[in-house]
């Protein structure tokens, strides 16, 4: 895969993005994939970066791909480590290696930016690496803050998604621009309205919803 050459950013861009984290096989991939699409349909830029090494059979192409750094057999065959342990030495490649994460991530004024995350919990409740990319320590503080507010206003809600429901989806994208203070052009409203024309049947309540989901 051809990486496309480096852009600088200049202080007036803004970019918005997903992080997407879930236990393995939870479907964070399709998601990626479902809502990347959706964003496209509404006329907005999207660069997807996958950074789980593990993820080798994906329904999109990365615009910025980890294994194209690293490679998870490569490893496990030259340091004969098993899939957990090949995994972490990755992600610790990818925090030496991060001025190469950081140069791919280019893009035109207000990009989307979803970033595909591995689901092991090993590299989040026992281990840095991610908690270590460059980009993040100097607003370590503030997110301190943010968090601690969070917790003490129980301020994290759940939302149902049926990612092959371009309604329910459209639901969750909203969510996700008000948490990022994202304000979209008038051009978008047009393909929204459009997309809803198109949409079969009413709302479901929660109950039925949830049962939905349980079954």
């Amino acid at each position: 895969m051809a990486m496309q050459p480096v852009k600088k950013f200049k202080p007036s861009q803004k970019f918005y993005g997903q992080l997407i984290l879930g236990s393995p096989g939870a479907g964070k991939t399709t998601y990626c994939w479902k809502m990347a699409q959706l964003l496209k349909k509404i006329g907005r830029k999207v660069v997807i970066v996958n950074l789980d090494p593990a993820n080798d059979v994906m329904p999109y192409k990365p615009d910025i791909d980890i294994r194209m750094l690293i490679n998870l057999e490569e490893v496990m065959g030259e340091s004969k480590l098993g899939p957990n342990g090949a995994l972490l030495y990755c992600m610790e490649y990818l925090e030496k290696n991060i001025d190469w994460l950081l140069e791919q991530l280019s893009g035109e004024n207000s990009t989307n930016f979803i970033f595909d995350l591995p689901g092991q919990v090993e590299l989040y409740c026992h281990h840095d690496s991610l908690k270590n990319d460059a980009f993040t320590s100097k607003y370590k503080k503030l997110n301190s803050a943010l968090v601690s507010i969070i917790e003490d206003y129980s301020l994290v809600t759940f939302q149902l998604v049926d990612i092959f429901n371009d309604e329910n989806l459209l639901k969750v994208k909203n969510l996700v621009d008000k948490a990022n203070g994202y304000i979209f052009k008038s051009e978008e409203g047009r393909h929204i309205n459009s997309m809803l024309a198109c949409a079969i049947g009413a709302q479901e309540p929660v109950q039925k919803e949830l049962y939905d989901y349980q079954e």
